[in-house]
């Protein structure tokens, strides 16, 4: 009979126990901000840039964007971070022959680089004028710095036969003599060069980050010979720098809440102003709700903070925007765990070939988002607390009733 009772509570505490869960998921699966973004230009695919308060209310990677259209069909997108700038670097020294001579069938010129001021030589490879046609010659390669004493540089090749021609000589490394040497082996034809030069070419690739800067709410707190500055609206952001502003004359250590520490100033000395106020970071993610910067006081009194600009970098996510007037972008879901998995990624580098039109985003309708998802989430939680109560209430009584029932058949 114990046992029969024992059961049932078991049983009752477990039916209770899924109920709450089951209202727990409920609650925190339909906390979403969805805000709308109206489509434009004529290009096919669209781009929005995300804001501060997105990255605040989203999943720290991101997972949980989604972007549907007018008829609640998901559209696949890619999130666009940077894109790459090439620039060809290039340097011309021309070359001075100072000596030609033929020796055991071979002809050898030596060239003199006309150097610049300030600035050493550097060539990734050579290259000749010559009035003859029709020949193909192995070349050695040598350098040196003072026109006596020589180093191997390479062997190679250089040709003129019919429509085909090859008259420069690319280095494995770069060069930096002053003098070269070129052997022309076996040269019985007289071969010569009009002219000859060095180039140095370089092709610098650098990827250019989307950057945003913004002035986010703060408050100033001392104590202990330090002042504090707690930042808001930092979350999820991959930083650039921080800017105090201040009209103090200062020079004290400022550290991060992210362990950034670095000497900054504002000086104004015999007529001269000198200042730094920026803390600087490396793409670095401030992940807590409040950032904060605390300035080493000392016994100094402290600068009064009349404000802080933060620069941020952005991100931009990219679909096929051509489908429908307005679409819908969600986000805020803590459950989100993954990434969507689009295909769109893959051609993604064809896409920004192209144009992208960019589209307004409302920092209003992303506050009122953010306000209905923080309001839809209380509500929830008000009623999963009533029906918690309710529950537990029920599951109480059913138990009361188990025993009272027991006791009476107990007392007959």
């Amino acid at each position: 009979m114990i046992k029969t009772t024992r059961n049932k509570i078991i049983v009752l505490a477990a039916m209770a126990a899924a109920l709450c869960l089951a209202f727990h998921n409920v609650v925190f699966a339909e906390g979403r901000a969805v805000l709308t973004v109206n489509s434009s230009g004529e290009n096919r695919y669209k781009s929005v840039r995300l804001t501060p308060k997105i990255y605040n209310n989203s999943h720290i990677s991101l997972y949980d964007i989604l972007i549907t259209d007018e008829n609640g069909e998901n559209r696949p997108y890619f999130i666009h971070s940077s894109f790459q700038t090439v620039n060809d670097a290039t340097s011309e020294y021309p070359l001075e022959l100072v000596n030609a001579y033929v020796k055991d069938n071979a002809s050898y010129f030596d060239y003199k680089a006309e150097m610049r001021e300030n600035e050493d030589i550097a060539a990734t490879s050579v290259e000749f004028t010559s009035p003859d046609s029709n020949f193909a010659k192995n070349v050695e390669a040598l350098g040196g710095y003072d026109g006596v004493h020589w180093e191997y540089i390479q062997n190679d090749q250089l040709y003129k036969v019919n429509s085909s021609e090859k008259m420069s000589i690319t280095f494995d490394d770069v060069q930096r003599y002053v003098y070269y040497r070129f052997k022309l082996l076996y040269n019985a034809e007289n071969i010569s060069f009009s002219e000859a030069s060095l180039l140095y070419r370089e092709k610098n690739v650098e990827n250019i980050f989307f950057v945003e800067s913004f002035d986010p709410a703060f408050k100033v707190r001392q104590g202990d010979g330090r002042t504090y500055i707690d930042i808001y609206g930092l979350k999820n952001l991959r930083l650039a720098d921080v800017n105090i502003l201040t009209e103090n004359m200062f020079k004290r250590d400022v550290e991060s809440s992210l362990g950034t520490v670095k000497t900054l100033y504002n000086l104004s000395l015999n007529g001269e102003s000198y200042s730094d106020a920026t803390l600087t970071f490396d793409h670095d993610l401030s992940t807590d709700d409040v950032f904060t910067l605390t300035i080493y006081d000392g016994d100094d009194s402290p600068i009064d903070i009349n404000g802080v600009t933060v620069r941020y970098y952005a991100d931009e996510i990219i679909f096929d925007g051509s489908e429908s007037a307005r679409y819908m972008i969600s986000f805020g879901d803590p459950d989100a765990s993954e990434p969507p998995e689009y295909d769109i990624k893959s051609y993604k580098d064809e896409i920004l070939k192209g144009g992208v039109d960019a589209l307004v985003m409302d920092e209003r309708a992303v506050d009122a988002a953010i306000e209905r998802m923080a309001d839809v989430t209380e509500e929830k939680k008000r009623d999963y607390t009533i029906v918690f109560n309710i529950v537990i209430l029920a599951a109480a009584a059913s138990l009361g009733a188990v025993i009272v029932s027991k006791l009476r058949k107990k007392n007959v």
